[in-house]
């Protein structure tokens, strides 16, 4: 049963039962079709030029895209690339894919290059496109799809950093979010509680706050209390 079971969930994670969306009205039947066959060569190929259909014309034009066009195509267009190439590989290839084995390396584009094998040899050499990359299921993760570094690597930091794959901005948000609802919180002199003794006193009364409210360490940091009343222990809390 246990097996079964694994081999549901792994199906119902990687359904190919969604909408193909696009914001810049483009259309990715035909890399959805490669995908699905198992061609990986000409999925990449079709890939290549739908990145460039997102660049613009001039891209479309010289048949490859520079770094600056990047950043106006919009988030679900690149999401939509990605989510395609992370279904149909199982979760090996796609740019989200790339993005973690990137930042696991620290940023160093050598160890990346090494990592999804797009060199070779002692010397590192960069493989020779396209009869020496490998087009099967297979291949190193985030071996696929190709993004060409020969002219440098500002456009492959460029989708790594497009806010499709960089959640910096979010981050950001919450945390103003979070310092805003600090600076709105009722103090008073009685008791100042740091983040250490907090731990664990997670239920504020109705007494400090309009209702009673569930904060995890993290909120009730820095912030002052009526009475010590206010709080309620609770042991089986933990901190988020």
């Amino acid at each position: 049963a246990a097996p079964a079971a694994a081999a549901a969930a792994a199906a119902a994670e990687w359904s190919d039962d969604f909408e193909l969306e696009s914001e810049a009205g483009v259309d990715y039947s035909l890399l959805q079709k490669e995908l699905k066959a198992g061609n990986w060569e000409l999925a990449d190929n079709e890939h290549r030029r739908l990145l460039c259909e997102l660049a613009g014309e001039e891209a479309e034009e010289r048949k490859w895209v520079y770094f600056t066009e990047i950043a106006p195509i919009p988030v679900q267009d690149l999401q939509m690339l990605d989510k395609l190439w992370m279904t149909y590989s199982k979760g090996r290839y796609g740019f989200s894919v790339q993005k973690k084995i990137w930042k696991g390396v620290k940023c160093r584009w050598a160890n990346f290059f090494k990592k999804i094998d797009w060199v070779q040899g002692d010397n590192n050499a960069y493989r020779k496109w396209p009869e020496e990359f490998k087009w099967e299921e297979s291949a190193a993760e985030g071996h696929l799809p190709l993004t060409n570094a020969l002219r440098g690597t500002q456009l492959f930091e460029a989708i790594m950093t497009h806010p499709a794959f960089d959640d910096s901005a979010q981050k950001a948000a919450i945390k103003k979010e979070q310092t805003e609802d600090n600076a709105r919180a009722p103090t008073c002199d009685f008791w100042t509680i740091s983040k250490r003794e907090a731990h664990g006193w997670t239920r504020l009364a109705a007494s400090c706050f309009s209702s009673p409210t569930i904060r995890t360490a993290r909120h009730v940091k820095g912030w002052c209390f009526n009475c010590a009343s206010a709080l309620l222990t609770t042991t089986s809390a933990r901190a988020a």
